[in-house]
């Protein structure tokens, strides 16, 4: 049976055996808490369209989606994905259904992105198949994201950065030293005592260029409500993971994490600009990996967008794509050509300044 919640009340009573499901275990960007602080954060409930999928009364397959507008054009995507760039996906128990998940997505009127899907997805295939002769699917390649293997120690992995790198860092800890007292604190706070850490981590990220930008968290409202509830309710689930960087007790960078499934993920990080001569989100960095050797996990998960500075770290990477589907409707055709119109605009103007 298939069912489509419409509303953050019949959403959140989904908690318990949506985090039943194999992603969900696996990933904390799978789990309940992250779609429905999506969901609140960035959304108009009504336009929640989450395909659910039933067998024999239990919950088996779901898929994340909701109803945003582009030029005017509704079209379905991922919940959160367009605001947080982060991997997602459909969530199921068994090819079976997925097969049945991808078939009303299929069949539903509008356009549907989903951006980020994670790895070699078997969605691509299913809803390949679920779409032949009711509409168009493209694929495109999605920015991959960055982690580290943890299946050595400290030390070897150390070794393996470069010996300018490593120069760099112990440079950047002596300045840093010279300064006072630098101390390194991992927290994770209950849930009565988060605001004031998530208040410190956003001064600190506001105090640099994200701040000049108006990037920030502390400028970016909707963006602020997803990280506080969404923290919140790791706190209480107690796998949120604090980092500061302090010298003189005062935090000069921050990072928030989360402990899931036997891997690190970094949500956030940011740095004190003052302090940048001492490189200390890169100290930071080195420190929360060295605690994760430390703890015995698997991966250290960069998330985000695949940037230069994370080669540093790290040549792997997750591989990711995205789907577009396009019915064969009113709707669906308006999107495709609302698109193709899009990205043949974009590509006029790369031509012509290049030829300046």
């Amino acid at each position: 049976m298939i069912e489509v919640i419409r509303n953050l009340h019949d959403l959140g009573e989904l908690v318990d055996e949506w985090n039943l499901l194999p992603e969900a275990r696996q990933s904390p960007l799978f789990r309940h808490e992250w779609f429905l602080s999506s969901a609140e954060a960035f959304y108009d409930e009504k336009n929640l369209r989450v395909i659910a999928m039933r067998e024999n009364g239990r919950l088996r397959a779901v898929a994340p989606l909701v109803l945003v507008r582009r030029h005017g054009i509704g079209r379905l995507e991922l919940l959160g994905a367009s605001f947080l760039h982060e991997p997602s996906g459909l969530l199921y128990d068994s090819d079976d259904s997925l097969m049945e998940l991808c078939r009303a997505i299929s069949r539903m009127p509008h356009a549907t992105v989903l951006q980020r899907l994670a790895g070699p997805s078997i969605s691509t295939d299913q809803l390949s198949k679920q779409s032949q002769g009711r509409g168009k699917l493209l694929k495109l390649p999605a920015t991959s994201a960055p982690y580290i293997e943890l299946n050595s120690t400290w030390d070897d992995y150390l070794g393996t950065l470069s010996s300018r790198r490593r120069y760099d860092l112990r440079h950047a800890r002596t300045k840093l030293e010279r300064a006072g007292e630098v101390t390194v604190e991992f927290i994770c706070p209950p849930d009565n005592e988060l605001e004031g850490y998530l208040q410190d981590a956003i001064r600190i990220e506001s105090s640099g260029w994200k701040g000049r930008a108006g990037s920030a968290l502390m400028f970016n409202r909707p963006l602020l409500r997803f990280m506080r509830a969404y923290t919140q309710r790791a706190a209480r689930l107690g796998i949120l993971h604090l980092c500061y960087l302090k010298s003189n007790n005062e935090a000069i960078a921050m990072q928030i994490g989360i402990q899931f499934g036997e891997r690190y993920w970094v949500l956030k990080i940011g740095y004190d600009e003052h302090w940048a001569h001492c490189s200390p989100g890169m100290q930071l960095t080195m420190e929360a990996v060295k605690y994760a050797f430390s703890k015995g996990f698997k991966t250290y998960e960069f998330l985000g967008a695949d940037e230069a500075w994370l080669r540093i770290w790290t040549p792997l990477s997750h591989s990711s794509s995205t789907l577009l589907y396009y019915p064969y409707s009113m709707r669906g055709l308006s999107s495709l050509a609302t698109d193709v119109l899009k990205y043949l605009g974009q590509r006029t103007v790369r031509v012509l300044s290049r030829t300046g």
